[in-house]
């Protein structure tokens, strides 16, 4: 007969490589058997599991094209009316736009059209991005932990100004990158 595994909870039918199967019975005790399930404990049907994980970063942005020019020493996208907006707000750029379409129809054609959930980050970068994907029938839904991370001052400056204001705290995320919590 089929062992009886209480501490378990499964909710679908799995064969594991050893030609047995792992399942969950109506009570919601799970069972380990060789063959066939136990036929007094038929396992539920099927639910949606997470078999993929796409991520896709927003394309090329205002905030990209900017940063870019100004580590090549060109300042001048850091002008008054760039500096007033949030980084949230930037923009894609028209390469940022064509970048996104050309991932769109990467996934359609490679990994599938339809998901169980589409989330998107609430900037606006991220929520074009995800718009130009133009998967069939995607509901996006805007998650908060999805955001980039929080560059606090340091954020909307050019580089000479991060360089010239902020010298130690450069110093600081160049030492230690990834757990660095900028002022």
């Amino acid at each position: 007969g089929a062992r009886r595994i209480t501490f378990l909870t499964c909710s679908y039918l799995k064969k594991t490589s050893d030609n047995f199967y792992l399942g969950a019975n109506h009570t919601g005790k799970c069972f380990y058997s060789a063959g066939l399930p136990d036929p007094d404990y038929p396992p539920p049907p099927p639910q949606p599991t997470m078999m993929d994980l796409i991520l896709v970063r927003h394309g090329e942005s205002e905030g990209n094209v900017a940063f870019n020019r100004s580590k090549d020493g060109d300042h001048s996208l850091y002008n008054a009316e760039f500096l007033k907006r949030p980084s949230s707000l930037w923009r894609l750029t028209d390469k940022g736009r064509v970048q996104a379409k050309i991932a769109g129809e990467w996934i359609k054609e490679n990994v599938g059209e339809h998901f169980f959930r589409y989330c998107t980050s609430e900037y606006l970068r991220a929520m074009e991005t995800a718009a130009l994907l133009e998967l069939p029938d995607a509901t996006w839904y805007a998650d908060v932990g999805l955001r980039e991370r929080d560059w606090g001052q340091i954020d909307v400056i050019s580089q000479h100004d991060r360089a010239v204001r902020f010298a130690d705290e450069v110093k600081r995320r160049q030492r230690d990158s990834l757990f660095y919590a900028p002022p």
